[in-house]
């Protein structure tokens, strides 16, 4: 059990059980191993390749950030990881994957901030509260999406290849967001007149009661088969 703030300059191979109690833990290197990491109330900053393919990673009130300035990768546990109460994509350079898997990255809240590097994510992705996507990278989702919202607010394109299913839709940024396959919202959908284009490439099921409008002046794409259970209005002029 971790006690007092603690950095791993190197690679940390983790095949026991480590517990961080009330201090941060920063990893330069990568992380990986067949052990459990287990951590609350605190910040674990992964600043290399983190592999919890083997291991376990779980606690509360935690907030994990990847934020190295190169490349870096993530593979997910085939029983699902779940990474609590927020992971943040917070980088001012490279790339970062999440490599092919069957198993689900979970977390309550799902913030992508990266400058000028992209995120590409290959495992389905399941969080309770907010998935943000701002900063100017791109973000392209390759698996299923399950969420409380998702909010495009930054200059980067946003991608999902599978169905979508969330509770709100908010289009803030000026890129392009693109669903390509249905996409179902339940509760309300937000954009603006400045917001980038919008592409429903494989169907929508907007299933509230409310009157659903599209203000962007961008293009809006409606392919396939668009349910609209409040109606829907055009505002926009693109």
């Amino acid at each position: 059990t971790l006690h007092n703030d603690i950095t791993v300059k190197r690679n940390f191979v983790n095949h026991g059980a480590v517990t961080t109690a009330t201090v941060n833990l920063t990893i330069n290197g990568n992380y990986s191993g067949a052990g459990s990491l287990s951590a609350s109330s605190i910040t674990i900053n992964f600043k290399g390749d983190v592999d919890f393919s083997q291991g376990t990673f779980s606690g509360s009130s935690r907030t994990v950030k990847l934020n190295g300035t190169a490349a870096q990768k993530i593979k997910i546990n085939a029983s699902d990881t779940d990474f609590g109460n927020l992971i943040i994509i917070d980088k001012a350079s490279g790339d970062v994957t999440v490599e092919e898997s069957e198993g689900k990255l979970k977390a309550s809240a799902f913030t992508i901030n990266s400058a000028l590097g992209d995120v590409t994510v290959k495992a389905p992705v399941e969080v309770a509260g907010i998935l943000e996507h701002t900063g100017t990278g791109n973000a392209a989702f390759y698996k299923k999406v399950t969420l409380g919202t998702f909010k495009h607010s930054g200059s980067g394109t946003s991608d999902f290849s599978e169905e979508v299913v969330t509770a709100n839709l908010v289009h803030m940024g000026n890129s392009t967001l693109t669903f390509q396959k249905k996409v179902k919202v339940t509760g309300t959908f937000t954009d603006s007149a400045s917001s980038g284009a919008l592409n429903f490439n494989g169907g929508a099921d907007f299933t509230f009661a409310s009157q659903t409008e599209f203000k962007t002046n961008s293009a809006l794409t409606l392919k396939g088969d668009c349910n609209f259970n409040g109606g829907m209005k055009r505002s926009g002029s693109g």
